[in-house]
């Protein structure tokens, strides 16, 4: 019996021991920290700041494809949309299954009046998420802006058939 008391104190301290070992390692870094202060200003509708901030993100290795994506939605919302639609292909170059993007591109080329590019991007995004509520409702966006309003209406309601509310 105290063979088992001892096994399962070792086998504790082993679990704490690692649990904050892998705590210790897993520190957020300095662009950890940059992405979610971008990410917090493009939500509270600071753009510029939004903008700044992700920029400051070093080009390195270490800038991922949310930062792109991040960066694609402030230059979209400053109405800069070439350099947002550069920022969501750099986005889409590493990690080409995410809807996001995508649906950037479309928003992107619909303010640029490019409505049958707008289209296929948000086609594409339907395609690599087919869960996605709000790449079905970009694609219903396209769609209506090309005059497709049957379209539009199927996208849309595929929208509300995957959450209704």
């Amino acid at each position: 019996m105290k063979r088992y008391i001892i096994a399962g104190a070792v086998i504790i301290f082993a679990l704490i021991a690692t649990a904050v070992l892998l705590s210790l390692v897993q520190q957020p870094n300095e662009t950890d920290y940059r992405l979610a202060r971008g990410r917090s200003q493009l939500f509270t509708e600071n753009y510029l700041d939004a903008l700044q901030t992700l920029r400051a993100i070093p080009e390195s290795g270490r800038r991922g494809p949310e930062t792109y994506s991040y960066l694609g939605a402030a230059y979209l919302k400053l109405h800069l949309y070439q350099a947002a639609i550069r920022e969501f292909e750099q986005a889409i170059q590493r990690t080409p299954g995410t809807s996001d993007p995508w649906i950037g591109l479309s928003s992107s080329y619909i303010q640029l009046g490019d409505v049958q590019k707008a289209a296929e991007q948000a086609k594409r995004a339907t395609e690599v998420e087919r869960r996605s509520v709000d790449a079905w409702i970009a694609l219903g966006r396209a769609q209506w802006h090309q005059q497709s309003l049957d379209q539009a209406e199927q996208a849309a309601l595929k929208a509300r058939e995957l959450d209704p509310k």
